[in-house]
């Protein structure tokens, strides 16, 4: 169990499940193509450069999450501070809008939504992310967005 005011453990995206009908259709119909695009023109495969580069791309953002969840502690940190003394941390998402440099240092460090109504909570975040270091983006500057959220406390 998550700590009182914890942030809540992202849980992954996951695809909607096909639906598939139980019996198939007795014959498809001749005159729906089966390929291309709906101008009529056929879409290529993407190349082994594309591959690679979307490839690299999952990686980094991997390395983004590894970062983030490395400095878990401090966020709960900022959360608890943000509502000392309060009777009850109502929990919510703040989501900060970052991009990290091709050296791998944080610019344009700013809180977009913030639903707990401390405005403390987002500027807090906001320190801690413009001081860690992620790595380094394959191509050039990266721009991101993470959302925290915390779970409601006593």
């Amino acid at each position: 169990a998550a700590p009182t005011g914890a942030p809540a453990a992202a849980a992954p995206v996951q695809a909607a499940p096909v639906h598939r009908p139980a019996d198939p259709p007795a014959a498809a119909p001749a005159a729906i193509e089966t390929s291309g695009t709906l101008d009529g023109e056929e879409e290529e495969p993407p190349s082994p450069e594309e591959l690679a580069e979307a490839e690299r791309a999952r990686g980094f953002a991997d390395g983004i999450r590894f970062v983030l969840r490395a400095h878990r502690t401090q966020v709960v940190s900022c959360y608890e501070r943000a509502f000392k003394g309060e009777q009850r941390s109502p929990g919510g998402r703040v989501t900060v809008d970052f991009t990290v440099g091709a050296d791998g240092r944080t610019k344009g460090v700013r809180t977009t939504t913030n639903s707990t109504g401390n405005e403390m909570l987002g500027r807090c975040l906001e320190q801690l992310i413009t001081g860690w270091e992620f790595p380094k983006p394959p191509d050039g500057d990266f721009p991101t967005s993470y959302p925290f959220v915390f779970s409601a406390g006593t």
